[in-house]
């Protein structure tokens, strides 16, 4: 499904691609790199979902990044780790979109925010959910920020009727799983 761009404002064996090892710095091509990061704020991450996530991403030229509000204490392999611990700033933001939010809603708020907490060279994001399986070349979704215009987030249209249903069919829900921050606009 194709994801369409929002204007907000001014989510195993490695065998079809190439990851980068962040032990070993950043390249000098990491512009070139399409980044892919999984998202996880429990207090025992699923590390081996996001591995087995990579391994389906079918592509070269990516590096994986692991977004954790709890890192393990040992490396997780072939993925760069960033904890998930806003600055002052940004955690007064998030702390306002909580009350926003219910049930499990404030867990994925942090997800807007993600430019606080990504390194700089990472200018655009393919955020998955680890049961999100890729079936065509990870570079296709990666070319549809070039559509982006102003926009800042991209999210695809949610695949189930349930929001159309307990709207009485005006609304169409947005599907978290898949997101394309484009972090260096929200920067």
């Amino acid at each position: 499904q194709m994801l369409r761009p929002l204007c907000f404002g001014p989510s195993g064996a490695f065998t079809n691609f190439t990851s980068i090892n962040a032990a070993h710095g950043e390249s000098a091509h990491d512009e070139q790199l399409i980044h892919i990061g999984f998202y996880d704020t429990r207090r025992h991450p699923n590390t081996a979902a996001m591995l087995s996530a990579a391994a389906l991403c079918n592509g070269s030229r990516v590096r994986f990044h692991a977004l954790l509000k709890f890192p393990p204490s040992t490396a997780v392999p072939d993925m760069r780790v960033t904890k998930l611990d806003l600055p002052p700033h940004a955690q007064c933001v998030y702390e306002g979109l909580k009350l926003l939010s219910h049930g499990p809603g404030p867990h994925y708020l942090m997800k807007p925010l993600l430019h606080w907490l990504m390194p700089p060279e990472v200018k655009q994001l393919i955020l998955l959910d680890t049961d999100v399986v890729v079936v065509r070349p990870i570079s296709e979704l990666w070319a549809q920020f070039a559509s982006f215009g102003n926009a800042l987030i991209g999210v695809a249209n949610e695949q189930s009727n349930l929001y159309q249903k307990k709207s009485n069919w005006k609304l169409v829900g947005k599907n978290g799983g898949v997101q394309l921050p484009n972090l260096a606009a929200m920067r």
